[in-house]
């Protein structure tokens, strides 16, 4: 018996693995046979967008609380949904 902590009102949905979109991509990429996708430059050297200050979430108080992700990084889910499709 597992006994859960309270639940928050709020908690950060993501997989325990923080990774870069180009680490995913090229995961995918691989994965699927296709060259690996172009990375386009920023859009100004001004803006503050997330792809630039590469910011990372934690799942951490959602894990706290015993829950378990069906698919704990990007690659299972990912591998995941690539069998469903084929």
């Amino acid at each position: 018996l597992v006994t859960l902590a309270e639940p928050a009102r709020l908690y950060v949905g993501v997989d325990d693995e923080p990774a870069e979109r180009c680490t995913v991509f090229h995961w995918l990429a691989d994965r699927l046979g296709v060259p690996i996708p172009h990375r386009a430059a920023p859009a100004a050297a001004n803006t503050r967008a997330r792809s630039v200050t590469n910011k990372r979430c934690s799942n951490a108080s959602m894990r706290a609380t015993g829950y378990r992700l069906r698919h704990p990084t990007f690659r299972e889910g990912y591998a995941a949904l690539l069998a469903d499709s084929r």
